[in-house]
């Protein structure tokens, strides 16, 4: 039963997630969230308005949590939104342009994975 119900959360879509920030607790819906920046044991949530959340905790937390609800992490130090992508460029070995303009790099071992995360 504890495996059925383990199954049943990691399948269930998340719609908001609650970030401790240097202000409070701010709830963020992730159809907002454009990509996710790491800078050491801090995160920066760039939203498509435009606004930035930092929190103090690793990239790395996030990225399993976000994963089935359509993120994938490009690289170390990145996490993006795959509904918001505008394009894949090829210079410098590979690098996605969000709607917001932000230029990321993808890391080469996981371009083959995001390229088939996209079309499907």
């Amino acid at each position: 039963q504890l495996d059925e119900l383990l199954r049943d959360m990691r399948q269930r879509k998340l719609e908001k997630i609650a970030l401790y920030t240097q202000d409070g607790l701010t709830y963020l819906r992730l159809n907002q969230i454009v990509h996710l920046q790491s800078d050491g044991s801090y995160t920066t949530f760039f939203l498509h308005n435009r606004e930035r959340h930092i929190v103090s905790r690793p990239i790395g937390e996030y990225e399993d949590m976000l994963a089935a609800d359509g993120f994938f992490r490009i690289h170390q130090s990145h996490i993006v939104n795959l509904h918001f992508v505008k394009r894949v460029l090829r210079e410098d070995g590979g690098y996605v342009e969000m709607e917001t303009g932000a230029k990321l790099p993808i890391a080469r071992r996981r371009k083959e994975e995001f390229l088939r995360r996209l079309e499907g």
